[in-house]
Formats: C-alpha cells, structure tokens, sequence
C-alpha cells in the first residue's frame, strides 16, 4: 500500500514517498498502490481511488504527468489544482 502516518511538524515531508518509491518502482506501481491496494485494505472499493459518480472526488492536478515522473508528486508546489471532496480547494 501506499502512505505515511506522518503528522505533525513532519508532515511536510509525507510526499517524499514518491521519491523513495521511485528508486524501486516504476510510476504505475506505485499509483496503483495509492489508488487500487489502499482502497482494498481499506474496504472502500469504488468509494476511493476512482473517478466515477458517487466516489469521494479528493485529486490533484500537476504540471506534469505522473506516469512519466513520478516525483512531480512530492512538490506540491507543482499542484495546479486540488480538489477534495468534488470542491477546488486550491487553484494556481
């Protein structure tokens, strides 16, 4: 799976996972942990992970494509978008 417990003032350095991830796993691993795995241990298949009516709409939008550099993921600074809950939250 994917994800950190990381809270507090080190929360700033939960994306770093991208990174490390990185040196071991191609991009679509790594987003199908997030999306596929985390949704299955967490019992919420079709709730989380999709984009489809009725699931939760929690995404980010980057300046570049994840596939082809995963670690555009650890810079949030490269969000152009995020949306939590189907609502843009922060626009560039």
């Amino acid at each position: 799976c994917f994800g950190t417990d990381l809270i507090g003032e080190t929360q700033r350095r939960q994306n770093r996972e991208f990174i490390i991830r990185a040196a071991v796993e191609t991009p679509a691993q790594i987003l199908h942990a997030m999306y596929v795995v985390n949704a299955k241990l967490c019992r919420l298949e079709g709730e989380i992970g999709t984009i489809r009516p009725g699931a939760h709409a929690d995404l980010v939008i980057c300046e570049k494509n994840p596939l082809y550099d995963i670690r555009v993921l650890a810079n949030p600074a490269a969000f152009t978008h995020v949306i939590m809950s189907g609502r843009i939250v922060h626009r560039e």
